[in-house]
């Protein structure tokens, strides 16, 4: 579990730094909302969990990674017809 959330943390800090080495525009970091509710599902696990316990995890890491690849496709479009 520790793992996980440090892989998330990893995720996060990956868009701030590429946000501020240029390599996205400033406003793609609203991709960092959408692990939000990721971060609140792992609230809610315990140390030790049954295999059912996961399923609401593996849920809401598949549709943050949608999600924060749909923003961050928005953003590189509106990046590029605004250049």
């Amino acid at each position: 579990m520790q793992f996980s959330r440090l892989l998330l943390g990893l995720a996060a800090l990956s868009l701030v730094v590429a946000a501020l080495a240029g390599a996205l525009p400033a406003y793609a970091l609203v991709g960092l909302l959408t692990a939000i509710p990721l971060y609140l599902v792992y609230g809610r696990l315990q140390e030790q969990n049954s295999s059912r316990a996961y399923l609401p995890l593996m849920g809401a890491s598949v549709k943050a990674a949608n999600r924060c690849g749909s923003v961050l496709i928005v953003c590189l479009i509106v990046q590029g017809l605004i250049q």
